[in-house]
């Protein structure tokens, strides 16, 4: 299953759009395994939401920081666990690998 993370900005003049580094140009993105990192660039822009498995929504954008202009979202993968920790909803039994 794919870790994509949807979401929703609404802007009036023009943003830059990234993910991991690179030009996003829909709105969505699929995560890869470790740290990842949303950003946007620009001015007069909102984020209404974002979406992480159908979770999240504005708790997710209230994680994001803005620095020097450029707002970041740094999130891992996988995305429940990030979620879950996040969200504060406790801990999570690690998978037996053994």
């Amino acid at each position: 299953m794919k870790n994509i993370v949807r979401f929703d900005i609404t802007h009036t003049e023009p943003i830059v759009i990234k993910h991991n580094g690179i030009v996003v140009t829909s709105d969505e993105v699929e995560c890869l395994l470790g740290t990842n990192e949303f950003t946007i660039e620009g001015t007069k822009f909102v984020v209404n939401d974002m979406l992480m498995y159908k979770m999240g929504s504005k708790e997710i954008v209230r994680h994001a920081t803005t620095n020097n202009g450029i707002w970041s979202l740094k999130y891992e993968y996988p995305v429940f666990s990030w979620l879950h920790n996040k969200s504060q909803h406790g801990w999570l039994i690690k998978e037996d690998n053994e």
